[in-house]
């Protein structure tokens, strides 16, 4: 059951109705006298702030920027060429020294080369002697010869006389047949000294050729005599010294090894991509300009100028060099790169540069370039089709550029040639929808699209 409510409960119920009603009908009413709506407030529509810069021809080479290890140009291995003892090692054959061409290294003992060298002298002498003798025994038989001839002119005469006295009667069977047998022995005479000449004249031919033979073996023999001293061959830095004093090596035995100082090669590997601007663009030989695209024959690498450098001290120390050829044949395996080879021809001409926050002083680097060292390697490549350079922030994903023409954002689409370390991107000029002192945005774009009018701040 209820409760019973109280006179002023059931006032208030009764009155609060009635005010919510009569509020409502107050604001309907003041809304009806109202004549006009309110003011609207203008809003102005808002242009997107850009950040552009122009656009500039690229002038001058293109540097590759790769490292590389310094390797000898040629590494000598000096073998004994005759067997002996080794005699004499001179300080010069140490490791470590810097010797010149024609420097005494090594002496093995001559003592038995040099009494076979006398051996065969004396051979020698001895053969063109008997030669000497035939000959002189020759032109003795030579003269005995001529007067057999004589001899039996004097016979053939007196057998003719003998025989017509014969016919005569004059003389007896008996004594024609004497004077026959003296002509017959002056023949047999005259023919033994014929074959003795002949036999002289064979044997001086046989003593000719033991003359040859003799002087051969005497060449050889003085040729091993002159290789127990072994010479640098070349300028360069002794390497290896496996011998001493009275070891005894035979022929073929190492002795030495030394290292060309006259140039370096450092080993490199390029990339692909480095190697197709060589194979497609001029580049500078040796200071002479090569006509771009010629042929390769052989699978030779086109030559490019190059610049080596160490850093050291806060210094920077450079060699000229040129990039010469590949390292074999085809790409490494593992790291799917181009073995190659630069060549510095005067390793001892170098530029000493301070770098930004290096030490002043003397300098204390390298006077030349060494085996093993780490260096940097630039070549430099003359590109053979035209090219404009923009920031790199101005190339958005899929090469597109926003350009800003008359206002408003234009896309055009670019063919990247390379990017630089200096923030800077390299497009080719021909073809490209921007040119030479085209405005592109380089300020990031949130939600751009062309014809989206912009106003742009130019940065230098």
């Amino acid at each position: 059951m209820e409760k019973d409510l109280s006179p002023i409960e059931q006032v208030t119920r009764a009155i609060i109705p009635l005010l919510i009603l009569a509020v409502g009908v107050g604001v309907f009413w003041a809304s009806a006298r109202l004549k006009s709506a309110p003011p609207q407030l203008a809003v102005e529509e808002s242009i997107n702030l850009v950040s552009t810069k122009s656009v500039e021809a690229y002038e001058g080479d293109l540097r590759i920027d790769f490292d590389g290890t310094v390797v000898p140009f040629r590494e000598i291995q000096m073998a004994a060429e005759v067997e002996g003892r080794i005699k004499t090692k001179t300080d010069m054959c140490r490791a470590g020294r810097a010797v010149t061409a024609g420097t005494l290294l090594l002496e093995i003992d001559p003592v038995d080369f040099d009494l076979h060298v006398r051996q065969l002298s004396r051979e020698l002498a001895y053969a063109k002697s008997q030669v000497h003798e035939l000959e002189v025994q020759a032109e003795n038989t030579r003269s005995l010869t001529l007067l057999a001839k004589e001899d039996l002119k004097l016979q053939d005469r007196e057998v003719r006389r003998l025989r017509e006295l014969k016919n005569d009667r004059i003389i007896t069977d008996t004594d024609l047949e004497r004077v026959l047998r003296a002509e017959l022995s002056s023949k047999n005479a005259l023919q033994t000294l014929v074959n003795q000449v002949r036999t002289l004249s064979a044997r001086r031919e046989t003593a000719l050729q033991t003359i040859g033979l003799t002087a051969a073996k005497l060449e050889m023999s003085q040729l091993e005599l002159k290789r127990t001293k072994i010479f640098a061959p070349i300028d360069g830095v002794i390497v290896q010294e496996p011998v001493e004093v009275d070891n005894y090596v035979k022929a073929g035995q190492l002795l030495t090894v030394i290292n060309d100082t006259s140039a370096v090669e450092v080993k490199c590997n390029l990339r692909m991509e480095h190697l197709s601007w060589l194979w497609h663009q001029s580049v500078v030989d040796l200071g002479k300009e090569v006509e771009a695209n010629i042929p390769l024959t052989n699978y030779e690498l086109p030559h490019a100028r190059a610049l080596v450098t160490y850093e050291l001290n806060g210094r920077k120390f450079e060699w000229d060099g040129v990039l010469s050829r590949y390292d074999g044949l085809g790409l490494d395996e593992r790291t799917r790169t181009v073995p190659c080879r630069v060549l510095v021809e005067a390793p001892q001409r170098v530029r000493i540069l301070d770098m930004p926050g290096g030490a002043a002083g003397p300098s204390s680097g390298p006077p030349a370039l060494v085996r093993g060292m780490f260096v940097n390697v630039t070549i430099f490549v003359t590109p053979q089709r035209k090219l404009i350079k923009l920031p790199r922030e101005a190339v958005q994903p899929g090469n597109i550029v926003w350009r800003v023409d008359d206002g408003q954002l234009a896309s055009r689409q670019v063919q990247i040639a390379r990017l630089l370390r200096d923030d800077t991107a390299l497009v080719y000029a021909d073809g490209a929808s921007v040119t030479i002192g085209d405005h592109v945005v380089v300020s990031p774009l949130a939600a751009a699209v062309d014809g989206m009018p912009v106003k742009e701040q130019i940065l230098p």
